[in-house]
């Protein structure tokens, strides 16, 4: 596992239950690739040829918090954003999966929603509650894509997703 002070990662495609260090931020105003990159939005992440590969870069220097994982759920890697949102180190999330945010007011009906479209390789958006680390409770309107991982094609594949987190209220 990776020490509590790593807190972006990437992800390695040949080893899915592995986090790495993830290289340093891009610079927006920098080479054509990183103003492009600078200038998508979460939306715009599966329509990117490599889109798994873009959805890395894009999470290093994304201020929203964001989650990487594969097509059973399993958590691949998360940015400083997602790590400060929830309270949970990279360490702590490797190879788990998001039900570690729910809790006794979560709301099944809602997951499962979410779950069935995820399962048809479908965009998904719930407001949900959700807990961080210490059981702090939090409401998070969750927006989940499908990425296009290398080989699919340039098809999302559902492969593996993103989801990214906005807290709406206590």
């Amino acid at each position: 596992p990776l020490p509590p002070a790593v807190l972006a990662a990437s992800f390695d495609p040949q080893h899915p239950e592995r986090l790495l260090p993830h290289a340093p931020p891009l610079d927006p105003h920098g080479s054509p690739h990183d103003a492009l990159l600078g200038s998508l939005a979460f939306d715009d992440l599966p329509r990117q040829p490599a889109s798994l590969s873009v959805a890395l870069e894009y999470m290093a220097i994304s201020s929203e918090p964001l989650i990487l994982t594969d097509c059973v759920g399993r958590i691949c890697s998360a940015n400083s954003a997602w790590v400060e949102l929830c309270g949970y180190t990279c360490a702590e999330i490797e190879g788990r999966t998001c039900s570690i945010l729910q809790g006794e007011e979560t709301d099944q009906r809602e997951v499962e929603a979410l779950n069935t479209k995820i399962r048809k390789g479908e965009r998904a958006e719930a407001t949900v509650v959700n807990y961080k680390k210490g059981n702090r409770r939090f409401l998070n309107n969750v927006t989940i894509l499908p990425l296009q991982s290398p080989g699919s094609g340039g098809a999302p594949d559902a492969s593996f997703f993103i989801a990214r987190l906005k807290e709406v209220g206590a």
